[in-house]
């Protein structure tokens, strides 16, 4: 017999010693007997247990090299280790089930093993027989029964899974994910619970009839005005709307979360900036006028957060601007007089996204110049005429067709006026700068109150004159024009008198010298008694309602800024004949949005912030005094006087001018990007001091 070699790692036996004539007999039997059965079975008992390899090292043994080692008795019928040997657990055969009654079993394991059956659990059971029931009839059920079977089956497993893990797994906006193929309105309703059908009808129709009739700017046809069509069909459009009714607490909850106003508007806010964003830079296709609407919606009634302020509003207006782009609505068909013109027809919703997107974005271009996205031309003004045509027996133009058609026509004016400043405006840089542009205040004046006539006329012609927000809407139209007229004029005389004191370098006051001083401080005048009538309409829409667009709050803290800038710009030149009560106003302001405050209203709480900020300002501007800006050379280069004492005057003088630099330099940003000045009061040696922080980041890079 061939000898097999026994692995490296296990321990030879050794060999038996040699027989004596009495025993040889009788262990040479019992060997062979040993040895013929092993060349039968090729294996002990214990070594095809365990199906390892069986092997000695020499015939004459009697046992193999592995039970050797084990110190366990050799033998080819019995094995004296399979009593001791654990049981090997064999997978049972996966019976042919349906998916419901697996999901079914699954459950009803998962309810067992987490602590017997209990209320919850029994429900389950019931849950699961009945699903093993309907199973038999599946094919006769319908679609609609079918997925929300299906549905509610995978909330359940979530759930479970959930609680059988010991973990909360939960999207770091502490939200749950909703699909965007998904209707957004009937997953938060009816699959997390968050708000109920009859409250969104609620807040829907409180949208309709005492918010939007203040600010008509989405004009909405008949048809989405219907609660149960936006319901199936745009459930985006639909959550703005109820969205809006979150800004301010109007006690319309009706289960434990909505009453939480913050809480439900941090949750709309979510799902709707989410769901708008994936409709128009992701999936990027199939545009919709409600999905216009919505970005419109939320441009002027956002909230806006910390961290983006005026911003966001701009955000959204180009959001619908990119959109109304993509649709073309700026390509109006030649044959346009032949086409229906019904409430509810494709070329009137398309004349109105386009007005509605011209008013949005050309109020915002008039607070800050930089953001250039509109402008009036030969579409905007078809559509002005058409959507203004009178319809016999269809009640058309509608009142939010006149809203539209007149609040963009007075913005279009009030952009020419703008645009007929900006060329007597130096540092302004969409003009031409090289060419000297000669003006007299007199001839400027003349063509102004040719502007100011024509806003009047579209004013009075509206209708719209007790409309508090189209009234606010006029105003700050009056307070930008004169703003860009006094800036540019102070622009330009301050240019013209520092080339003519090239080689000096003390300070000389050009307004003082200038012929028209007087039509200059009426300018100022005009300005002052613009921004208190904005002031005060704005106290009136509050008095009247707290749901106007929250972009209408930054018109009069656009006002307070500019009479703050105004007022150290003033100083500045040693112009004594006005003394502005700024703090009057401030006073104003600060006690309407206190109140509001009371009232939780959730963009006050932002307003404040920003309120706090031209605090700051207000104070520089009572303690500024323009005579320290005076002889600062001389201060600093007096060789008889003391060094520490020049050098302290020098750089008090030019913190002092800087502060006007700095506000004017911010005059087309956002008022929340004003950098904070710091204020030291020592009356004795710096009562002012201004520490200039990093600039705020572009918000378009």
């Amino acid at each position: 017999m061939s000898q097999t070699t026994p692995p490296n790692n296990q321990q030879t036996p050794p060999k038996t010693p040699t027989p004596t004539n009495s025993t040889a007999g009788a262990n040479s039997s019992s060997a062979s007997g040993f040895a013929g059965k092993w060349r039968q079975t090729r294996a002990c008992a214990r070594c095809r247990r365990l199906k390892m390899k069986c092997s000695f090292e020499d015939p004459s043994f009697q046992s193999c090299v592995r039970c050797f080692s084990a110190k366990i008795e050799c033998s080819f019928d019995v094995d004296p280790s399979a009593e001791f040997a654990r049981k090997k657990q064999r997978r049972k055969k996966r019976r042919t089930a349906s998916p419901l009654g697996d999901e079914s079993e699954r459950i009803g394991k998962t309810v067992m093993s987490d602590g017997g059956p209990n209320a919850t659990g029994q429900q389950l059971l019931e849950i699961s027989e009945t699903s093993l029931k309907l199973f038999h009839d599946i094919k006769e059920l319908p679609k609609d029964s079918l997925n929300k079977l299906m549905n509610n089956y995978t909330l359940i497993l979530e759930t479970l899974k959930q609680k059988q893990t010991h973990k909360e797994v939960q999207p770091p906006s502490d939200f749950p994910n909703i699909p965007f193929l998904k209707n957004l309105i009937k997953e938060l309703i009816y699959r997390y619970n968050y708000i109920t059908y009859e409250e969104t009808r609620t807040r829907y129709e409180f949208f309709l009839d005492h918010i939007l009739p203040h600010f008509p700017i989405i004009p909405l046809s008949r048809i989405y005005k219907k609660f149960e069509y936006l319901y199936e069909n745009y459930p985006i459009l639909l959550v703005s709307c109820i969205s809006v009714t979150t800004v301010n607490d109007n006690n319309l909850g009706t289960t434990p979360f909505t009453h939480n106003n913050l809480q439900l508007c941090n949750l709309l806010s979510h799902y709707l900036y989410s769901f708008i964003a994936h409709e128009v830079y992701v999936k990027c296709d199939d545009f919709s006028i409600p999905l216009l609407y919505s970005c419109l919606i939320v441009s002027s009634w956002c909230v806006p957060p910390a961290q983006m302020g005026h911003f966001r509003n701009q955000l959204n207006a180009l959001t619908a601007s990119n959109v109304a782009l993509c649709m073309g609505m700026n390509d109006i068909l030649k044959n346009y007089q032949n086409l229906d013109l019904g409430d509810d027809s494709e070329l009137r919703q398309k004349l109105r996204s386009l007005l509605g997107v011209y008013c949005t974005c050309g109020a915002l271009e008039l607070s800050l110049r930089r953001f250039k996205v509109v402008s009036w031309n030969s579409e905007t003004e078809i559509a002005f005429e058409l959507l203004l045509r009178e319809m016999d027996g269809a009640q058309l133009p509608t009142v939010e067709d006149r809203y539209i058609c007149y609040l963009a026509k007075l913005i279009s004016i009030g952009h020419d006026a703008v645009e007929f400043l900006n060329q007597f405006d130096s540092n302004n840089t969409t003009t031409n700068n090289n060419k000297k542009t000669s003006f007299s205040l007199s001839n400027i004046n003349f063509v102004l109150k040719n502007y100011e006539v024509k806003l009047l006329q579209v004013l009075n012609q509206s209708g719209f004159v007790d409309n508090l927000v189209f009234k606010i809407h006029y105003v700050h139209l009056l307070i930008v024009i004169h703003d860009n007229l006094i800036s540019g004029i102070l622009n330009i005389l301050e240019t013209e008198s520092k080339s003519n004191l090239s080689q000096s370098n003390h300070y000389e006051n050009f307004l003082v010298k200038s012929d028209e001083k007087e039509l200059f401080l009426e300018f100022i005048v005009k300005l002052i008694t613009n921004c208190e009538l904005l002031i005060d309409e704005f106290v009136n829409l509050n008095e009247t309602t707290k749901n106007f667009p929250t972009v209408l709050y930054f018109r009069p803290l656009h006002a307070l800024i500019l009479l703050v800038r105004l007022r150290l710009v003033l100083k500045s030149q040693k112009i004594n004949d006005l003394n502005i009560n700024v703090e009057l106003f401030f006073n104003i302001v600060n006690e309407v949005i206190e109140s509001n405050l009371r009232l939780n209203s959730l963009v006050c709480s932002q307003m404040k912030v920003i309120l706090t900020k031209i605090e700051k300002w207000l104070k520089i501007s009572q303690k500024y005094d323009a005579s320290m800006s005076n002889h600062t050379t001389d201060a600093s280069t007096n060789e008889n006087g003391n060094k520490n004492g020049g050098r302290r005057g020098a750089d008090k003088g030019k913190r002092k001018s800087d502060v006007v630099e700095i506000i004017n330099s911010h005059r087309d940003k956002e008022i929340e990007n004003l950098d904070i000045p710091k204020i030291e009061d020592d009356e004795d040696e710096e009562p002012t001091q201004l520490l200039q922080q990093p600039p705020a980041p572009n918000p378009f890079p």
